[in-house]
């Protein structure tokens, strides 16, 4: 489950925690709106960066990133 406060977060996060810069000014995910819009496109994005992870890994990314994150165990 992932949720960004805004747009400096959204740049951050394609910067920083998805090494994909780019991602931040693809016209499909310009604003919040059109995020959510594209919601299934871009889980798969989101999710392909991620398959390489460790969830330690993502978290090192968000803290390193400044970005607010909290672990979730779903039991």
């Amino acid at each position: 489950m992932l949720g960004l406060q805004n747009e400096r977060e959204w740049r951050t996060f394609c910067a920083r925690v998805l090494n994909a810069p780019a991602l931040a000014s693809d016209e499909r995910f310009s604003s919040n709106a059109r995020r959510v819009a594209a919601k299934e496109i871009l889980k798969d994005v989101i999710e392909d960066a991620f398959s390489t992870l460790s969830a330690e890994q993502v978290i090192a990314r968000l803290e390193e990133a400044r970005i607010a994150n909290a672990h979730v165990d779903f039991h």
